[in-house]
């Protein structure tokens, strides 16, 4: 009797698992690295859209996918108010469509289509809100051997934590790359070189081509030092047209060396980075650099609760008017490093402030932050995202800039479909106020379908 217990509990276990939903496994950054395995199991389909995720062609395998994000963002005192708006809402709206063809001998052809619109920027759209249709991405991967791996074409390139490459996921439209990159992996080392032109969105319909107003390039390398423990070098240049800084306009071509840290120990984690730039600035030599560190302690209790401290140093330049220009590039950073509300660039900064993390249960978390901000150089201007000059350095000789506070919380609902709202206050410092600048407060919410 017993032994036919466990044999019928053993066919109902199996029965189950067999029966169990397929389900994505999301890539942490791009849709490119998804893993959708499991639907190669037509009994595990369960959605509309499940068939789509695993066809069969005969020597390929086609997957399809997307994601749908609607944000609303609203804002008191837009700007600090120093365009004359008083307030602003805005309705942002992205529709991503992807299609990835595998071949059994190894090529891949990945395709992703973007559509991006806003709705309620009364001096109208910014540089990252508006792109109708477009190419978001559209590579070819060639494997060469078991160790290189080389992409031509569109693609989305991140590194380490984003602070200097992303893909920028916050603002509307997303940030891409035209060019070629070639990974090596040789054993606990990675190593990734690529030259490509970054992709400028325009609001037409396919209307993008490509960029020839930058060129950038590098080389980053990673090393999987110890368990849990990660070590990048990396070299960076970025050449750009033309570019506003304090010490005026002209044309720059910076260079970059830097190495990153990040892992844990315990409780205790660590992601920190720091980076020298050289190069030129309308004609001037550039000596600039960043230091960057999120370092945590995660505590007792079943909340998964973290104690952070985030600090960020970013160079400015102590004289604009001749000599070397020392104000840091932060090149294609993640829009929302400092908060959902994308206000200030890091260049010309020191910021310094905790943060506090629960997870009440599996799917949703809750963040506090606070940074208090400074003017590294008094000499500088303010620089606001992304990395444009806001206000000039010389309407003031103070530093202080002020206080930012944030509450972040996201909600999964189920693996498809996620739900955001951030609440942000930028409390003026003397620098600002002498420029006639108001205190901030963004209200944003968001949800987020993916399949």
């Amino acid at each position: 009797m017993m032994r036919r217990l466990a044999l019928a509990a053993a066919l109902v276990a199996g029965a189950a698992q067999a029966q169990e939903a397929a389900t994505v496994k999301f890539g942490s950054l791009h849709r490119f690295d998804d893993d959708v395995s499991a639907y190669a199991d037509p009994a595990r389909w369960r959605e509309p859209w499940d068939p789509l995720k695993y066809i069969e062609l005969g020597g390929a395998r086609l997957s399809l996918g997307g994601e749908l994000r609607e944000k609303f963002e609203s804002e008191r005192q837009p700007g600090f108010g120093l365009d004359g708006l008083a307030n602003e809402s805005v309705l942002l709206h992205r529709l991503l469509l992807h299609a990835d063809l595998k071949f059994d001998t190894g090529p891949r052809l990945f395709v992703q289509l973007g559509n991006e619109v806003q709705t309620g920027r009364r001096l109208g759209p910014g540089p990252t809100d508006v792109d109708r249709a477009d190419v978001q991405q559209a590579f070819l991967e060639l494997p060469v051997g078991d160790a290189l791996r080389l992409r031509v074409g569109r693609q989305e390139i991140a590194f380490g934590a984003q602070r200097f490459v992303s893909v920028r996921e916050s603002p509307n439209v997303r940030q891409s790359f035209d060019g070629v990159r070639a990974t090596v992996g040789l054993g606990a080392v990675s190593l990734d070189l690529f030259a490509t032109r970054p992709y400028r969105a325009r609001a037409g319909a396919f209307d993008d081509g490509l960029n020839d107003r930058q060129v950038f390039w590098g080389a980053y390398a990673s090393w999987q030092a110890a368990p849990g423990w990660t070590i990048d070098f990396y070299h960076l240049g970025l050449r750009t047209e033309q570019l506003s800084l304090e010490a005026g306009r002209g044309v720059e071509r910076r260079l970059a060396f830097g190495a990153r840290v990040a892992g844990r120990f315990g409780r205790f984690d660590l992601d920190a980075d720091a980076m020298l730039q050289g190069g030129t600035f309308a004609g001037h030599d550039v000596r600039a650099f960043a230091v960057s560190s999120d370092m945590g302690y995660r505590l007792d209790g079943a909340w998964a609760s973290r104690l952070g401290l985030k600090t960020y140093i970013a160079s400015g330049d102590s004289d604009p008017t001749h000599g070397d220009v020392g104000t840091f590039n932060p090149f294609f950073p993640k829009g929302a490093y400092f908060t959902e509300a994308a206000i200030n660039a890091a260049a010309n900064l020191i910021s310094v402030g905790p943060t506090f993390t629960v997870q009440p249960t599996e799917d949703l978390t809750v963040s506090l932050s606070w940074d208090r901000l400074w003017r590294y150089s008094r000499h500088d201007a303010f620089y606001a995202q992304p990395f444009v000059l806001a206000v000039p350095g010389n309407v003031s000789t103070a530093g202080d800039l002020g206080n930012q506070f944030q509450l972040l919380a996201t909600q999964r609902l189920s693996p498809n479909l996620t739900l955001g709202f951030a609440y942000v206050r930028f409390e003026t410092g003397q620098f600002l106020k002498d420029a006639g600048a108001k205190s901030l407060d963004h209200v944003s919410a968001w949800f987020q379908f993916r399949f």
